[in-house]
């Protein structure tokens, strides 16, 4: 797993902090280090770690015009493969969201780096998990998201199998928030 003194998980610690989700109230937080768990798991690179540790800034257009147009400069100490893998990511992540999922022709597009479909298969594996243990049969769109999931697995090669060993690995991972705690001199 990414080490608490690396700058881009000292980047989305100071981010998130101890916020949670609206829906779930899950901490957000706990999605990062999830899906470092998977990546670990799938030989993710260092790279790779640090690009899926900064995803959700990367990935919102007002935080990452904030954050690319700040004087000091917040993504300086993050190495260019990561934010590199990190803006693949996010164009791949982006190009197919749950309201395409009904639309003709639309699906996940091609994604040639293996770093950024592990990254994907990370976000895809835990945010299904998710939503299966908060939102099933709930949520007004929950049949569309049970597709949009089913798509994005398909197209990464995730069987059910698979799913359920990754969800495993990721389920093992302590809350991250009681490690922040622990750690937070270090911001």
């Amino acid at each position: 797993m990414l080490s608490h003194d690396d700058p881009a998980w000292r980047l989305i610690a100071r981010h998130y902090g101890d916020r949670r989700a609206r829906r779930s109230g899950a901490f957000l937080l706990r999605h990062i280090e999830q899906g470092l768990a998977i990546l670990k798991h799938l030989d993710g690179s260092t790279a790779c770690a640090q690009a899926w540790s900064i995803h959700p800034l990367v990935q919102d257009p007002v935080i990452w015009e904030a954050m690319t147009t700040d004087p000091s400069r917040p993504f300086a100490a993050i190495p260019d493969d990561a934010m590199a893998l990190a803006v693949g990511y996010r164009d791949a992540a982006n190009a197919f969201l749950s309201a395409d999922v009904d639309v003709p022709g639309r699906g996940p597009g091609p994604v040639a780096d293996p770093e950024v479909r592990a990254m994907l298969v990370a976000d895809k594996v835990q945010n299904r998990a998710d939503f299966e243990r908060h939102h099933l049969g709930v949520h007004l769109r929950s049949d569309a998201l049970v597709r949009y999931f089913r798509l994005w697995l398909d197209f990464l090669d995730v069987d059910e199998a698979r799913y359920a060993d990754l969800v495993a690995i990721m389920s093992a991972v302590p809350t991250p928030n009681e490690r922040v705690r622990k750690d937070d001199s270090r911001f």
